[in-house]
């Protein structure tokens, strides 16, 4: 199996759910050790490190919101001492995937002026991520890259 990230060390921020935690199973899939941070649900964030050690990588979840520079830089002191370096830094913007649209009230009226007419999977925006943290990306700065379907292409 191809592992392009073997051996690099990635933090995800607010890993344990969602979007976030799709890419903390794909680096880890790809090869890459992780740690993640979670805010308040220990048990979902344990479960996202749980699953990535399965992938043969070491994981770790750390109690650390966003919000707080202290906790943030405590959370990269830890991913340092744990891991032995950060090569890889995701941060997550804490989009919520409970409050997608398309389960909302206004889902097909939406999907009628998308290019694709669906809504992306945490997955695919993983994949995103994991080519981007990439050895093919190499080449790829200063970039803004929209993950949308063509929403708005």
């Amino acid at each position: 199996m191809n592992h392009p990230l073997q051996n690099k060390r990635a933090l995800v921020t607010g890993g344990s759910r969602g979007i976030a935690a799709a890419i903390v199973q794909r680096l880890a899939r790809d090869g890459a050790h992780v740690a993640l941070t979670y805010v308040s649900k220990p048990q979902q964030a344990d479960e996202t490190g749980r699953t990535a050690r399965g992938l043969a990588v070491q994981a770790i979840a750390i109690q650390a919101a966003n919000a707080d520079a202290t906790a943030v830089t405590s959370a990269v002191q830890q991913t340092v001492r744990d891991l032995g370096d950060l090569d890889i830094l995701v941060n997550n913007a804490g989009i919520d995937i409970d409050m997608n649209p398309a389960r909302g009230n206004f889902a097909d009226t939406l999907r009628a002026f998308m290019a694709l007419p669906r809504y992306g999977t945490p997955e695919e925006v993983a994949a995103m991520v994991a080519h981007l943290v990439g050895p093919e990306a190499g080449f790829v700065t200063g970039a803004s890259l929209t993950i949308d379907g063509g929403f708005t292409a």
